[in-house]
């Protein structure tokens, strides 16, 4: 189905849990009542498939930090782009890249799938109260390359 709202239509087509993991309650630990979320999100694309990928990272610690991690999950979201060679274009390098007005939308999209999938992964363990909050992409900080 079309999206209406935005100029280009899409789907979404998959998710995956491609890694996830939770360390064993820390001794004389009852109860953790805070968290920190580390949230790292990106997209990459599959031209051969004309998919767009939303690969998000979350590192959950106790709060306030730093402390160890607690769990860490690797999720990807996949969506098919109408239109797919109109919109995704290859840059100078011959790098397929993504245009803000789509990498905007997906990245939230995924984030917001990520939680649902976190909390479902989370419930019954000692973890069941970290809950990710609502991440606003204004709240994101670009990762620059390591120099």
């Amino acid at each position: 189905m079309a999206n209406t709202v935005h100029p280009f239509g899409f789907k979404f087509i998959g998710i995956q849990i491609n890694s996830k993991s939770m360390e064993p309650l820390p001794p004389g630990r009852q109860v953790f009542n805070d968290f920190n979320f580390n949230v790292t999100a990106g997209t990459t694309v599959n031209a051969e498939n004309k998919i767009v990928m939303a690969m998000v990272t979350v590192i959950i610690s106790e709060h306030p930090g730093p402390g160890p991690t607690l769990a860490t999950f690797l999720i990807s979201c996949v969506f098919q782009l109408e239109k797919f060679d109109e919109i995704i274009k290859k840059d100078e390098k011959g790098i397929y890249t993504v245009p803000p007005e789509v990498d905007n939308l997906f990245r939230p999209v995924a984030i917001s799938t990520c939680r649902g999938i976190i909390f479902s992964e989370l419930r019954g363990t000692y973890l069941h109260n970290a809950i990710m909050p609502v991440v606003f992409m204004d709240q994101f900080q670009p990762v620059l390359p390591e120099t």
